[in-house]
C-alpha cells in the first residue's frame, strides 16, 4: 500500500512539473489574480490526486485536456465565490437519455474529426461534460466529484449537449 501512494505521490508531482504553468495560465485567464490562480491550480491537484489512478501519463492530450478541464471548473467555482453569487441548482430526477446521440453511431475518420471540431463549439459547460464521460469514461459519481455538481446536474447537462449536438450536425447536412 505504501509504494502505491509513493508512485501516485511521484505521479502527482511530474504532472504538476509538466502542466502546472498551462493550469497557472488557465486559471490566470479566469481570475485575473495570480494569488487566487495559484490557490485554483492547487485545488485541481487536489481533485486529480483523488482519480489519479485514471490518468495515463502516455496519453499527453488526454491527460492535458483532463487537466485543463478540472482547472477551468476549479476557477469557476473561485470566480463563482469571490464574486459571492449563489447560485441554486436544480433539483432533477434521474431523466433517461432520450437523446438522439452522435456519439453512439458508428462513425468513420472524416466523420470523427467533424465530430470533434463540432464539439469544440458547445458551451464550455456541455463541452466539458461531454469530453469527461466519452473521452475520459468517467462514471457520473466520479464526475460530480471532479465537479462539484450534483449528478442528476450533469445527466442534464448531458442530455442537453447531446440535443446541441445533434442539431449542429444537422445544419451541417443542410448545408
Amino acid at each position: 500500500m505504501f509504494g502505491k501512494k509513493k508512485s501516485n505521490s511521484a505521479k502527482l508531482e511530474r504532472l504538476y512539473h509538466q502542466y502546472g504553468k498551462l493550469l497557472l495560465n488557465i486559471a490566470y485567464k479566469s481570475l485575473n489574480d495570480r494569488s487566487l490562480a495559484e490557490d485554483a491550480v492547487h485545488e485541481t491537484m487536489i481533485r486529480v490526486m483523488k482519480n489519479i489512478h485514471k490518468i495515463d501519463e502516455s496519453n499527453e492530450s488526454a491527460t492535458r485536456g483532463f487537466l485543463a478541464i478540472i482547472c477551468q471548473r476549479v476557477s469557476y467555482d473561485i470566480r463563482k465565490k469571490k464574486l459571492n453569487l449563489t447560485s441554486t441548482e436544480e433539483a432533477l430526477n434521474d431523466i433517461p437519455d432520450t437523446a438522439r446521440s452522435p456519439l453512439n453511431i458508428v462513425i468513420d475518420d472524416e466523420s470523427l474529426e467533424k465530430l470533434i471540431d463540432n464539439i469544440k463549439k458547445l458551451p464550455p459547460k456541455y463541452r466539458e461534460v461531454i469530453l469527461l464521460k466519452y473521452h475520459h469514461e468517467y462514471t457520473y459519481e466520479e464526475m460530480s466529484k471532479l465537479l462539484n455538481v450534483e449528478q442528476a446536474t450533469l445527466r442534464k447537462r448531458i442530455e442537453r449537449a447531446k440535443v446541441a449536438l445533434s442539431k449542429i450536425l444537422e445544419g451541417e447536412k443542410k448545408l
